[in-house]
């Protein structure tokens, strides 16, 4: 009688901790504002007056968008790649960098739509005089 009581317990005890973590994994995902958690985008704003390159994401991504605040005469590009040193790269990386955006900074401001995914990271290089930008990421 004692044992098949505590049989009973515990399959109890087992149900209810089933049950608890049932109901955690099934509460709708908490949002922030109008995006859910983990789908906001990062951001920077970028300001350059000379050529410089600039890494703002290490790992796969995409990048969002690209604001131009205030027009320059220049350009910026935007790879796939973790670094603009071939010979640091990955071998399968070394002879060239996917280009996932490019973007004459001299258009008007305005909000540019990339929703382009990169798969190593994501590198910003500028030439020229530069305006002023906002890069988004996630």
């Amino acid at each position: 009688m004692k044992t098949s009581l505590v049989i009973v317990a515990v399959v109890a005890a087992i149900a209810l901790i089933g049950v608890g973590i049932g109901w955690s994994l099934h509460q709708p995902v908490e949002s922030l504002g109008s995006v859910a958690r983990g789908g906001e985008y990062h951001s920077t704003v970028l300001q350059a007056t000379t050529t410089y390159a600039t890494l703002l994401k290490r790992v796969a991504g995409a990048l969002g968008s690209i604001v131009v605040n205030v027009a320059g005469a220049g350009n910026a590009m935007f790879y796939d790649a973790t670094t603009t040193n071939s010979g640091l790269r990955t071998v399968v990386a070394t002879s060239s960098l996917r280009l996932v955006a490019p973007i004459d900074t001299n258009l008007a401001a305005g909000t540019y739509t990339y929703d382009s995914y990169f798969n190593d990271g994501l590198i910003a290089v500028f030439g020229g005089a530069q305006g002023t930008s906002t890069i988004t990421w996630r």
